[in-house]
């Protein structure tokens, strides 16, 4: 069999059963209808054990801002059941309104008692980009991307669910990540790997909540901005699109993407940095 359209996630299931979830724009898979969504067998044949029904669509006469191709773009696991979260550019799953995110049973039905409401919302479309699970052990999710509110709550480009679906008011953003022009948006987040727990998040912005950032800002567990002198650290280059904190317990990370400086020194679009914001120069790529 071969797609009829572009891949845009792939992920495996917790479970030591070798399967794999494969997301994107594709309605279909040699001559089996696969809406956006499907899950092989670890031998590459199609598990008919995964049903996804209608699966992943999108409603241009409440989204105008897309081309009417759902795109499912990123996908975690729930720590205990092993269900998955799809986050992307859709607003409904097998027909019922979902906005931009969903927790999928290992049948393919939809998981009812992770209920999003109203789910994702801005003017411009749903576009949840990228999602990743809190690493203290709460099972919680970040989600960022192009969105200015969360089940009617506003959330400038960045949120943390409960296990629900409901929204951590215990994480606020303030006014969150706001940009010029095409900028403003969050790309990509990043867990910390380590108590207090913050998280990394990585975009094209230039502030958040109010306050300069060069296109990534570490945020604490409540939502408020981490040190100020941490944050004046300058990227120069305008779009942060990876992000990794290794689990070393050191609590440096990694930035790539569109990178030509960092804190006054060139790099070749990828840097590791240290926990107090400063550049490791152990780490180079060369230029």
């Amino acid at each position: 069999g071969s797609f009829d359209g572009s891949l845009s996630g792939i992920a495996s299931p917790p479970d030591a059963s070798g399967d794999l979830y494969v997301v994107g724009s594709f309605e279909n898979y040699g001559v089996q209808a696969a809406p956006h969504i499907i899950r092989f067998n670890g031998d590459g044949s199609v598990d008919s054990g995964f049903d996804a029904g209608s699966g992943f669509s999108i409603e241009l006469v409440t989204e105008p801002g897309f081309s009417g191709t759902a795109v499912p773009l990123a996908l975690a696991f729930h720590p205990s059941n092993g269900d998955l979260y799809v986050a992307g550019t859709f607003t409904h799953y097998r027909g019922t309104k979902m906005n931009g995110l969903v927790r999928i049973n290992a049948d393919g039905s939809r998981d009812t008692a992770f209920d999003t409401g109203s789910g994702f919302s801005s003017a411009t479309g749903v576009a949840p980009q990228d999602m990743k699970r809190a690493r203290d052990g709460s099972g919680d999710l970040y989600v960022v991307g192009v969105f200015d509110a969360f089940r009617g709550a506003s959330t400038q480009g960045v949120v943390r669910i409960n296990n629900d679906g409901t929204r951590d008011t215990g994480f606020d953003v303030g006014s969150g990540m706001s940009g010029s022009g095409v900028s403003g948006y969050a790309r990509v987040v990043e867990p910390g790997s380590q108590s207090p727990w913050p998280v990394h998040v990585g975009g094209a912005f230039d502030t958040y909540r109010g306050a300069t950032v060069d296109a990534y800002v570490n945020i604490n567990a409540d939502g408020s901005r981490l040190d100020a002198d941490f944050q004046r650290r300058s990227l120069v280059g305008g779009l942060v699109s990876a992000i990794l904190e290794p689990a070393n317990g050191t609590g440096s990370f990694y930035l790539g993407g569109n990178i030509e400086r960092y804190d006054g020194v060139r790099v070749n679009h990828l840097v590791r940095v240290l926990a107090d914001g400063s550049i490791d120069n152990s780490f180079t790529t060369g230029y």
